[in-house]
């Protein structure tokens, strides 16, 4: 279970997948666009946010789950100081094939603390959707 600094939004670790649950058009290429990528690490976010946490959950990559042994009850208690989350910076996504690489600020206000996040998201296609498979903060600021 991921839980206090191993937090999405705090941490210095490496976390699993994430799916875009979206009907974004394929790219000129045939695959999925970067748009739809920095979407759905907004949407990963802007669900936990609103405690849609199934929602949320779904947009991980089968990966992610299995590497980080969460289960949607888990992932919902990664959330719980969680009181809102905003994008600072980006999120900017690129794309090579099957693979998008999100990078962003976030400001997350938590219960007893502030937190800006520099961090990047690894998506992969599962199933023509972006999914989450791994974040990684770069660098913390509590606030």
């Amino acid at each position: 279970m991921l839980t206090g600094s191993q937090a999405p939004y705090a941490g210095n670790e490496d976390r699993g997948s994430q799916d875009g649950g979206n009907n974004e058009p394929a790219g000129p290429d045939g695959g999925l666009t970067a748009e739809a990528a920095e979407e759905t690490v907004q949407r990963v976010y802007e669900t936990a946010e609103s405690e849609e946490y199934g929602t949320s959950y779904d947009l991980l990559s089968q990966n992610f789950r299995a590497t980080e042994n969460v289960s949607e009850a888990g992932w919902a208690d990664t959330f719980s100081e969680l009181q809102s989350i905003d994008f600072v910076e980006g999120p900017d996504a690129d794309v090579s094939g099957d693979t998008a690489t999100v990078s962003g600020v976030t400001r997350a206000e938590l219960t007893g603390q502030t937190e800006r996040n520099t961090a990047t998201w690894t998506l992969v296609n599962e199933g023509g959707e972006w999914k989450m498979d791994t974040i990684t903060i770069e660098n913390q600021e509590i606030l």
